[in-house]
């Protein structure tokens, strides 16, 4: 089995002739919506791949997180220890992509930003038992850094992502 910790989010995306500059507002061209997040992305393609795999992490009590949800079990990915936070927007991310392929990105964690230590002590047993472990940094680096140390050493092998791109010297 493979676990999944980490980010759920909606892409709202824009196409857009040209990115904006600073202060300019655009026209797009057309807007879709699109599960995502790198921690869901990263479950859905294992799981297309045939393997098991268990999402751990939370979404918002909003429209988007039972959505998220959803599009995870139409892939087959198991989402019983995902956690839903009350009163807390789910993930999202606003995208801009210029007919060129350039692109703009701001991301807001919502529930993401949640998944704390007290979290990670309860689904720990579970992640413990899976033969990889895939990891990125949507999801806070502290917590991160907490499961890693709590891992067994004969625990999973670890595969992190290491996006965005985030200041580790604080670790």
């Amino acid at each position: 089995m493979i676990a999944v910790l980490g980010s759920i989010n909606m892409d709202l995306v824009t196409e857009v002739a040209q990115l904006p500059r600073a202060g300019e507002t655009v026209i797009g061209k057309s807007f879709a919506r699109y599960p995502g997040g790198k921690g869901g992305n990263q479950a859905v393609a294992a799981a297309r791949m045939g393997v098991k795999v268990a999402f751990f992490g939370k979404v918002g009590d909003d429209p988007f997180g039972e959505e998220l949800l959803q599009s995870l079990r139409r892939d087959r990915v198991d989402v019983q220890a995902v956690q839903c936070e009350t009163r807390i927007p789910s993930g999202s991310a606003s995208i801009l992509v210029a007919g060129n392929g350039e692109n703009m990105i701001a991301c807001t964690p919502g529930a993401n930003g949640l998944v704390d230590a007290d979290y990670i002590d309860r689904v720990l047993p579970e992640i413990a038992t899976a033969k990889v472990l895939l990891l990125q940094f949507e999801t806070p680096i502290e917590t991160l850094a907490y499961l890693l140390k709590r891992l067994p050493k004969e625990g999973p092998l670890v595969i992190l992502d290491p996006a965005p791109a985030q200041d580790l010297s604080p670790l």
